[in-house]
């Protein structure tokens, strides 16, 4: 059974220290990871660094990270460059 975690609604360097804490400690667990960012409201290089990190971290371990992400989440994976690097963590898109 895969662990979840949930982000706060800012992803923000000033943020994501309790998060990284958080997941540290899933990497230390054993399944893979869930990370619920849907709720996420703004999000900034520190938390697109995060999540890139954590998912590489998983892959290591042959873990995988299924990535809930809001839309500000996907936007921001998009302008930096890793939508198709992140693609096999997200779940799919919200039906419009």
């Amino acid at each position: 059974m895969a662990a979840t975690y949930t982000c706060p609604p800012e992803l923000m360097i000033s943020k994501v220290g309790d998060l990284h804490d958080r997941l540290v400690e899933a990497l230390q667990a054993e399944g893979d990871v869930i990370v619920d960012a849907s709720a996420v409201e703004r999000i900034d290089g520190a938390g697109l660094q995060l999540l890139y990190a954590f998912a590489k971290d998983l892959a290591k371990s042959q873990r995988s990270l299924h990535l809930n992400p809001s839309p500000v989440v996907r936007d921001a994976l998009a302008a930096a460059g890793l939508t198709d690097v992140m693609s096999h963590t997200l779940a799919e898109e919200p039906p419009s």
